[in-house]
């Protein structure tokens, strides 16, 4: 009777490499998992999409997007970053986080970053705390050579109808008659104000 063979340990063979995925299921769970399964694809066919949280990046200038000088990675962090930043200010991050994001390595991100800081399109500094360890990185971004300002109105563009300060006629009166009689009292107020002040005051006279 011949000795059943177990699933998780297949037998190796002389010179033949085994996959770790099979001796070890939960290694089955990572997102290169199935690679195996067909080796032709790229290795990025075998990762898993993104969930949808309704996150979203302003709009970016074509410049930018066009720029030959930069890695196409590049462009993408900057693109991610640009959305975390929202109005502005400051990113306070890790390249770890960047890299899970980008599904790069550190050491990727490192280069990314030297070639947006060569290009102008940020600049960043490592954080440390109270004991001096690194803890991450503090990243600006420059912001006019990224993204395209919507908020700018062009010149030749009216305003809104509810912002105009205008008297339509339908609201005026054309037989409102005005008070022309003289305020005695007023006058003799105005009077003495003016002679305290060193002022002269012209006669009154129904206008």
């Amino acid at each position: 009777m011949k000795k059943q063979q177990s699933i998780c340990t297949p037998r190796k063979r002389a010179g033949s490499f085994s996959s770790l995925a099979l001796t070890n299921p939960m290694l089955a769970l990572l997102p290169y998992a199935g690679q195996e399964s067909d080796p032709s694809r790229p290795r990025r066919k075998s990762m898993a999409t993104p969930i949808e949280k309704n996150t979203f990046v302003k709009p970016i200038r074509q410049s930018f997007v066009k720029n030959p000088r930069l890695i196409p990675m590049t462009r993408l962090m900057l693109t991610l970053l640009s959305g975390w930043a929202g109005n502005g200010g400051a990113i306070e991050t890790t390249t770890g986080i960047i890299a899970k994001h980008l599904g790069r390595c550190r050491r990727q991100v490192f280069r990314y970053l030297k070639d947006a800081v060569e290009e102008g399109y940020l600049y960043y500094n490592r954080t440390k705390d109270r004991m001096g360890r690194y803890t991450g990185i503090r990243v600006w971004l420059n912001f006019p050579a990224i993204r395209f300002n919507t908020s700018r109105k062009s010149k030749n563009q009216s305003k809104p109808a509810e912002k105009l300060a205008m008297t339509l006629k339908s609201e005026t009166n054309g037989k409102l008659l005005y008070n022309k009689e003289v305020d005695a009292d007023l006058w003799e107020r105005l009077e003495r104000f003016a002679s305290s002040s060193g002022f002269t005051m012209p006669a009154p006279h129904p206008s």
